[in-house]
């Protein structure tokens, strides 16, 4: 004895509804005249190979190749190294070339020899000489031998001379009194001389430690432009590989 056939029993696999009409065939199941399904309008995504109506989204900029993200804005200009160029090459120069110049400058200078080289003229022993406000009297020896000088006030009261080697022998005398003197030599054979007023040991000591104070204080603000511009360098140098680096500027 069989079942009785129950009217609510679904449709096997492979078997069509009873409900099934040729109308009931959507378009997404009827095949186009190439041989393709056709598209599936009723769905509201993109089936495959179908192009979205959505506007497209414009590409993102990537990173930059050389590390660092890329702004889009032009790059700035690069900082000039003059700056830096030029304070190193000031203090240099400061160092190098003023310093020195100021010292023999100074010293030239504080040696009054304006007055020395109006009152040097040529000499010889038995002479009377003039000592000026310096209260000081050289003697230079040129040529000859000479064993000792002395100079010999109004008074007859005599002055040893000192003697000073350098490239020419000297004979030196301080702390006179201005006036005239008798210029006493011991001397062999022919002797050339020349005497001078207005030098003292005093003054060249004082032009000296001024000269050197000075050329000091010059070299000192020379090395410290030098250092500044070495620094100054340095900083550009980074802020420029900064930006290179940023904008990709090689």
């Amino acid at each position: 004895m069989t079942a009785p056939d129950n009217p609510m029993e679904e449709p096997r696999y492979g078997r069509r509804s009873d409900e099934w009409t040729p109308e009931a065939q959507t378009p997404s199941s009827t095949p186009s005249a190439n041989g393709t399904a056709g598209t599936h309008a009723d769905t509201p995504w993109p089936q495959y190979g179908q192009l979205s109506d959505q506007t497209p989204v414009s590409p993102q900029p990537g990173p930059n190749p050389h590390g660092a993200p890329y702004s889009g804005q032009p790059a700035p200009a690069l900082p000039g190294r003059g700056r830096g160029i030029g304070l190193l090459v000031g203090g240099l120069v400061a160092m190098l070339l003023v310093a020195p110049a100021v010292f023999f400058g100074v010293l030239l200078g504080g040696m009054n020899l304006g007055e020395l080289a109006n009152s040097a003229a040529p000499v010889q022993s038995g002479q009377t000489v003039t000592v000026t406000d310096s209260g000081s009297y050289a003697v230079v020896v040129n040529s000859g031998d000479v064993y000792g000088c002395a100079l010999t006030d109004s008074a007859g009261v005599s002055h040893e001379m000192l003697f000073q080697p350098s490239t020419s022998s000297t004979f030196w005398a301080q702390g006179l009194t201005p006036g005239t003197y008798t210029l006493e030599c011991a001397t062999e054979g022919n002797v050339q001389l020349m005497g001078m007023s207005g030098l003292s040991i005093d003054s060249a000591t004082s032009a000296m430690l001024s000269a050197l104070g000075w050329s000091a204080l010059v070299g000192f603000i020379g090395l410290g432009l030098t250092i500044w511009g070495v620094v100054a360098i340095i900083r550009i140098n980074r802020q420029r590989r900064e930006i290179q680096r940023t904008y990709g500027i090689y």
